[in-house]
């Protein structure tokens, strides 16, 4: 008889960790707390704009290994348009737009290192710090492993312009915060999984829910895995270094031979008692990082926004509270703000004023536009999008396999060795299957 496993979570980590599972022959049942499936990778739909709406706009990276084997084991693979090389566009204040762009070829370093050659904003000074640092950091006597992705930036000499024009959407692009909040260990990670893979940046063509959830829920059903809903849990009660059952909110108890627990680390806590927390788990304490993203339906098709359309669907703005530009279809855009915990005016704003700023921060790029060509807005604030991926965070994140002997940590702020990403959080789905099959096999 297969082992039972009882999976607390039914977010991205929790769906991929029951998909990969089920697909070993495990008995699997997720108990997700809220009526839906998801958790932060899910989309709105909103009656007045009529049109599924992404918690955030969300980028897959071409290195997204484990992520594709989850989308080709549900089925929507084939939904991502696959580039070997990739373009952004930057834009600042005086409408000077910058592009950074690889080519395709199989040597993947040098892909790399020609796009930096022929970006504009670097200078010569920057083009020969960067081939430094490129070839310093994958380096084992790396000198560096305590610091700060700034503290490196800094020591490297790079210019203000390579910093306003590089570093900075790319810290906040990837990482959702600031340069000095980086520890270079997951900046390593990133550029070891980069040069090993595909480099190339993917912009899901739809909705988060159509991508991830949809088609999980039915594999789910095809193959007996277990979904319970609007099942929240009161304790997990552990005896003898063993979880013996968990108990409901509603005085419910399941139980099985293993658990997989794939709730954030904020809430990870409140599922035990004072005393077995501190016994089996060390300091749990990640910072969390908010995003903001800013919906926009446009009465008609989209104004003209140069360097900003369906084949290049994503624009970056420089001298702008609005960073990022998403082209959604031809009458919404997405505009995202990461890192805002970092950003003072925006701590304690309203979404009336927030709107206004976004329009304000538009017309700099296109001044014909006017605050009543937009038929509708909505603001979704994601306050625990991610965890601050700083050098502390190193030592506080738990890995997959818990000194409980049955309960196994998935997220993607469990020790995946990158940051909050989807791939970390499936990458550690993952690492649990491989736990608990090695735990079946002893």
């Amino acid at each position: 008889m297969s082992k039972k496993v009882i999976i607390i979570g039914g977010g991205i980590a929790g769906l991929s960790a029951g998909v990969f599972l089920s697909r070993e022959g495990y008995n699997i049942t997720i108990l997700e707390q809220t009526n839906k499936l998801g958790g932060r990778l899910f989309s709105y739909y909103d009656k007045n704009l009529n049109t599924y709406l992404d918690n955030g706009q969300h980028i897959l990276a071409g290195w997204y290994k484990d992520t594709f084997d989850f989308l080709n084991e549900i089925g929507t693979f084939e939904k991502l348009k696959i580039k070997e090389n990739f373009k952004v566009t930057l834009l600042d204040k005086f409408l000077r737009y910058y592009n950074f762009e690889t080519s395709e070829t199989r040597n993947k370093k040098l892909n790399i290192i020609r796009g930096i050659l022929n970006y504009k904003p670097f200078k010569l000074s920057d083009k020969i710090a960067f081939l430094k640092l490129l070839f310093s950091v994958n380096k084992k006597n790396f000198p560096y492993k305590d610091s700060s992705l700034k503290e490196i930036l800094d020591s490297f000499k790079f210019s203000g312009s390579a910093m306003k024009f590089f570093w900075e959407p790319f810290s906040l692009a990837v990482f959702n915060t600031i340069s000095e909040l980086i520890s270079v260990s997951y900046f390593r990670q990133i550029i070891e999984e980069s040069f090993i893979n595909n480099i190339g940046l993917i912009i899901p063509e739809t909705d988060l829910k159509n991508l991830f959830i949809d088609n999980a829920e039915r594999y789910f059903i095809d193959n007996n895995v277990k979904v319970i809903k609007s099942k929240k849990i009161h304790n997990i009660n552990v005896e003898n270094q063993l979880i013996s059952s968990i108990e409901t909110e509603d005085k419910e108890y399941f139980d099985a031979d293993l658990y997989i627990s794939a709730i954030p680390h904020n809430i990870f806590k409140s599922l035990f008692c004072v005393g077995n927390l501190t016994e089996y788990f060390k300091s749990i304490h990640l910072k969390s990082s908010s995003i903001i993203s800013i919906n926009l339906v446009f009465k008609t098709e989209l104004p003209y926004f140069e360097y900003l359309n369906q084949d290049s669907p994503m624009l970056g703005l420089i001298d702008s509270t609005i960073q990022w530009v998403f082209w959604k279809s031809k009458k919404c855009l997405s505009l995202i703000i990461s890192g805002v915990d970092y950003i003072d005016e925006l701590k304690s704003i309203s979404n009336e004023k927030l709107f206004d700023n976004a329009i304000v921060d538009l017309k700099r790029f296109n001044p014909s536009l006017k605050k009543s060509d937009i038929e509708n807005y909505k603001i979704i604030k994601e306050k625990n999008a991610t965890f601050v991926p700083d050098i502390q965070s190193l030592l506080n994140r738990p890995d997959v396999k818990t000194e409980i002997e049955n309960l196994f940590l998935a997220g993607d702020w469990v020790n995946t060795g990158l940051p909050s990403t989807i791939e970390s959080a499936i990458r550690s789905a993952r690492m649990c299957r491989e736990a608990v099959m090695n735990e079946s096999s002893i």
